[in-house]
């Protein structure tokens, strides 16, 4: 009874910015891939009580390897976004996110025979998720299709200011 008392609005007013820590698993459809560790952050500016904008940034942690027929390459993800998001509230303090928006992509691959590429790519990216709002902070669990082959899900934590 006294969590459900704490909890207030799902997310930013108007005029209101907020700042998210987040953690998740980037997971790659490509030549078995290994999932690898993301650490990023975002920053939004509420619209409106239900839509913001948001810049999103996103770097793989320790990489993640694939497999080819000579070996195992390795490889590392770093990701810039820029939403528009749509939060609806289910009740009070839980509510549902869409995001759509532009992408930058950074690819590093590190081939099985030592040799290094670089792929870059703009495109748009979408997603989408839930969250539960405290007094003064909220935690939100997305997933986000980076590409057509790369998919982050995360888990972070809001502080608005």
């Amino acid at each position: 009874m006294l969590l459900w008392m704490g909890v207030n609005s799902a997310h930013a007013a108007s005029g209101d910015t907020y700042s998210v820590l987040k953690t998740g698993l980037m997971i790659m459809n490509l030549d078995d891939a290994t999932p690898m560790a993301t650490v990023g952050v975002y920053a939004g500016y509420g619209l409106d009580k239900n839509i913001s904008l948001e810049v999103d940034l996103n770097r793989s942690v320790g990489g993640g390897e694939y497999s080819q027929s000579n070996g195992i390459g390795q490889y590392e993800i770093l990701t810039t976004s820029f939403y528009g998001v749509y939060r609806f509230s289910l009740s009070r303090g839980f509510f549902l996110k869409a995001k759509v928006g532009a992408l930058y992509e950074n690819v590093e691959n590190n081939t099985p025979n030592g040799e290094s590429n670089l792929a870059q790519d703009f495109g748009m990216s979408g997603g989408g998720g839930f969250g539960l709002s405290f007094s003064g902070f909220t935690i939100e669990g997305e997933v986000t299709g980076i590409d057509a082959d790369i998919i982050l899900t995360s888990l972070g934590f809001h502080y608005q200011f």
